[in-house]
């Protein structure tokens, strides 16, 4: 049956697809294997553009139809569901795997963490605002993010206060409290 626009209702299209994969699971016909690979690839396209920026676009279309073919040969008949929901989480996952796995890493991102030494000198120059209790790791980060580098410089987004002066009457420059 078809809808106003010539295409077949979704009903009509999930009918045959189960009809394929029972032919396929239960009889094991290849060509109906082949006929769901066909179906689903513009599924399997559409997630290879989506992750093309990082990657050539014909690796990630050949991983994600590993994770298709992975789908259709991996599917229960007998739990029910849609073949595209249970493909999906697979063509992804093995995009990404593909990524992980074949893709170079620059380095990474992000500032460089602190060293043991520099975190070591943060709690002899700090104070608790409570007495008698142990500094808490929130504490001493907002410590830290105040200190100056070993360059001088405060660190990105770090608080400082700016030291004012003032010309006092016999000409000489004071800084003020």
């Amino acid at each position: 049956m078809e809808n106003a626009g010539g295409k077949p209702n979704r009903g009509d299209n999930a009918t045959a697809t189960a009809a394929l994969l029972h032919a396929y699971l239960e009889g094991g016909d290849i060509t109906a294997r082949d006929r769901l690979i066909e179906l689903y690839l513009p599924l399997v396209e559409s997630f290879a553009h989506r992750y093309e920026r990082s990657e050539d676009y014909d690796d990630l279309f050949q991983a994600g139809c590993i994770g298709l073919i992975n789908a259709i040969d991996r599917f229960d008949l007998k739990r029910g569901g849609e073949l595209a929901a249970f493909a999906v989480p697979n063509i992804v996952g093995e995009i990404k795997r593909h990524l992980r796995d074949r893709t170079h890493r620059s380095g990474c991102r992000g500032r460089p963490k602190s060293s043991g030494p520099e975190r070591s000198n943060a709690r002899p120059n700090w104070r608790p605002p409570c007495s008698g209790r142990q500094p808490r790791q929130k504490w001493l980060a907002s410590s830290e993010s105040t200190r100056r580098t070993s360059s001088g410089r405060s660190p990105p987004g770090a608080r400082t206060e700016r030291k004012t002066t003032h010309r006092s009457e016999s000409g000489r420059v004071t800084p003020s409290t």
